[in-house]
């Protein structure tokens, strides 16, 4: 019987000599050749503890992606063994071997190839072209003779061994120290789900779903994974002054939309962020914080009013090293209050430095609003929320569709300036003049005291309302001057002959060009061109909440051109006016330019049994998540724009290196699932379509036919090869647009 075996295995035997070259081939050489290039090209320029920092993270990134794949394939390898099959290759990655990667022990070949994209398991009967061999038809030992059981668990293994190390990941990850984001929302939307449903800024999630410690991180998947429109996500919060509420919000998808959004975002924390950006300060270009000395990783412990020194303390440096959820809510509950109250003063920041453990102190000046004089028409109300009933002090209330056009029986003036006019009048009862439709209303209102402010509820859509707190509403901004342009402060002037340009009242513009820059390349300004639009469906569709929000960064140029129709007797002239935003007197922005991170704690699982339940819980959850993603995918709810090829996944991995071992080691976890969910979908090529076409044998107890199979095959590749090309643009497209 031996003998015959060993005779029976001689096409393996020939097939391990064509895989095992004594000398590496021309291609392998070559490639070697070019990744060495391309690392020192990565490498050129970087100081030497730079040099060491990148060389350490790329090989703890090597080697935590080569752990994943090689435990993925040693499932099928040992299921392999222990079924008795004859393994001819064992493969870490495709094509030729690196040199000094690669031997043969007994029966199988091994080795490492260059292209770092996977791996395979070579077993003798695998594949369809071997399959009508006599010699394989007769040998005991090849795959294809093996019981549709036996085969399904070789198939399965490499998948289950991937489960097992994202649960090992996480369990690790909760026993040293998870990082998560803290569940503090920092902004709000105007007119989103989530300020329809009356979360404000400042507010602290409790719940999301039945999920009752929630991190940031759970509000966004619980988000990206509903379906639009139709899943209802149960929240429960505490209102900034300790109020607890809940409700059912449904998330939205806009047509430009990647994914399903409730329409909030994380506070920013008191830790100054880390830029992937050498020797880069975390403040934004030429704001006020710019060249002031501040450093990443140094968090704010307060602030000091350089008028009087009064302080305005948040947290102190053993409190925040605590990891306390409680302190470094009120702390940021405190710092933005503060930030806003003393918007038009200078300060003096309170940093405490955790690497030399000393604190300094740095003074910033003010930031005024930058605007273009244009007082703009006030639009009707978009949406309510819980706000309106508390400030609408008679049975006559605002509502969707109305348009203010007075307040005391004077004009609205600028929309901008609205929110600040009002948060002034709060606790007074002012009469609103309102038009509903063809009628006139007076509705009575007492603004209401203690709201965020309107630079907690950020625009971002660039077809957001424009929010005013005090009155729980948000208004559209018609792109149409309300009053003539002050040419004496605000100089307008034709783009084409550079004359000046009077703007009256009436004025309308339908477009606007304006350049922005990125961090990464601050001396690079690029182009862009918007409509004024109220269509969702255009891509270059803009209303000026969007355009005012942008101008108050410094990433976005102050000079603009914007094509205007200027009424005249004749009719309307088009012309295209050249503009310049300039700093406001008396109207400040809380943002100074710092860069702050995303408020992070520590969450230790008390005992090892609860890490290994939070372990299993999170991979449960992470393998429902990509599912529910890849459903999303396919039905549009999310945007194929978010798919991370190997260029994306280096990257990401790369930066969790950078960041600790911690880190990186949840990374890997994620990454593992995802290799195991991936795999077995039921497409060919992968462990879910041979595992489709097993289930199928069992079935009609006859295999599938050798021509369905190679069909099949080649289908799957072509599946393959288009998802890698998709993800690989999309990866491209992220990394031009930094």
């Amino acid at each position: 019987m031996a003998q015959a075996l060993n005779d029976n295995s001689a096409p393996a035997a020939a097939s391990l000599k064509a895989e095992s070259p004594r000398k590496a081939s021309f291609t392998g050489w070559l490639i070697a050749g070019l990744a060495i290039g391309l690392l020192a090209w990565w490498l050129y320029g970087k100081s030497w503890p730079q040099l060491l920092q990148s060389l350490t993270n790329a090989a703890l990134l090597a080697g935590g992606l080569t752990l994943v794949i090689f435990l993925h394939e040693l499932g099928h390898f040992l299921a392999a063994k222990w079924c008795d099959v004859h393994v001819e290759t064992f493969s870490i990655g495709f094509g030729p071997p690196i040199p000094g990667l690669s031997f043969r022990k007994g029966e199988t070949f091994y080795k490492v190839a260059w292209i770092p994209l996977g791996g395979y398991v070579k077993m003798l009967g695998e594949l369809p072209g071997e399959q009508a061999d006599p010699e394989v038809l007769n040998n005991p030992r090849a795959y294809q003779n093996k019981p549709v059981g036996q085969r399904m668990l070789i198939i399965s293994a490499g998948v289950i061994m991937n489960l097992l190390l994202g649960a090992g990941c996480f369990v690790y990850a909760y026993m040293a120290g998870k990082s998560e984001v803290l569940p503090l929302v920092g902004y709000v939307e105007p007119g989103s789900r989530a300020d329809q449903a009356g979360l404000e800024p400042g507010s602290l999630v409790l719940q999301v779903n039945r999920n009752t410690r929630p991190a940031f991180e759970d509000l966004m998947f619980a988000s990206a994974t509903a379906r639009a429109d139709v899943t209802p996500i149960y929240l429960q919060w505490q209102t900034p002054g300790g109020e607890v509420r809940e409700a059912h919000l449904v998330p939205r998808k806009l047509p430009h939309d990647q994914r399903p959004l409730l329409g909030l975002g994380p506070m920013p924390g008191l830790r100054l962020a880390r830029l992937d950006i050498d020797e880069a300060e975390p403040v934004y270009p030429e704001s006020p914080a710019a060249q002031k000395g501040f450093r990443s990783g140094d968090v704010l412990l307060g602030v000091r009013k350089v008028t009087d020194g009064a302080e305005y303390p948040f947290i102190s440096p053993n409190e925040y090293q605590h990891e306390d959820a409680e302190l470094r809510v009120r702390a940021l509950r405190q710092a933005n209050r503060v930030l806003y109250r003393l918007r038009s003063e200078p300060v003096a920041f309170q940093l405490w430095r955790p690497d030399t453990n000393e604190t300094i102190s740095l003074e910033v000046p003010p930031n005024p609003v930058r605007w273009l004089g244009l007082s703009l028409q006030l639009g009707p109300i978009v949406s309510v929320n819980p706000t309106t009933q508390e400030a609408c002090i008679s049975e006559t209330q605002l509502q969707v569709g109305d348009l203010i056009v007075a307040i005391n029986d004077q004009p609205v003036g600028d929309p901008f300036r609205l929110p600040e006019r009002l948060e002034a009048l709060a606790g007074q009862t002012l009469r609103l003049s309102v038009r509903r439709g063809q009628t006139q209303l007076i509705v009575p209102v007492r603004p209401v005291a203690e709201k965020p402010s309107w630079w907690e509820y950020a625009p971002s859509r660039p077809l957001a309302p424009w929010p005013i707190p005090a009155l729980g509403i948000t208004c559209r901004v018609e792109p149409i001057l309300a009053e003539d342009l002050d040419s004496q402060k605000f100089h307008a002037t034709d783009a084409e002959t550079h004359q000046p340009l009077r703007l009256p009242a009436g004025t309308r513009f339908t477009q606007i060009e304006l350049q922005d820059r990125s961090l990464r390349y601050p001396n690079h300004w690029r182009g862009a061109t918007y409509r004024f639009s109220d269509d969702e469906t255009q891509a270059d569709a803009v209303a000026w909440p969007y355009l005012f929000w942008s101008l108050q960064g410094t990433l976005v140029s102050p000079e603009v051109v914007l094509t205007a129709q200027i009424p005249s007797e004749e009719g309307p002239i088009v012309k295209r006016v050249r503009l310049l935003a300039q700093p406001m007197p008396n109207w400040f922005n809380p943002d100074r330019g710092l860069i702050r991170d995303r408020e992070k704690i520590i969450h230790h699982a008390a005992n090892p049994w609860q890490a290994i339940y939070l372990g299993l819980r999170d991979t449960h959850r992470m393998v429902v998540n990509i599912y529910l993603t890849l459903k999303n995918l396919f039905t549009g709810d999310i945007s194929i724009r978010l798919l991370s090829g190997p260029a994306g996944i280096v990257g990401m991995g790369y930066e969790m290196a950078s960041l600790g071992f911690n880190y990186f080691v949840w990374f890997l976890g994620v990454i593992s699932i995802n290799l195991a969910v991936i795999n077995f979908l039921p497409i060919p090529l992968l462990d879910g379509g041979h595992m489709v076409f097993l289930i199928i044998e069992k079935l009609r107890g006859r295999p599938v036919s050798r021509r369905v199979i190679e069909y099949a095959g080649l289908l799957g590749l072509v599946l393959l090869l288009l998802l890698l090309i998709i993800a690989t643009t999309m990866d491209i497209t992220r990394f031009l647009a930094r």
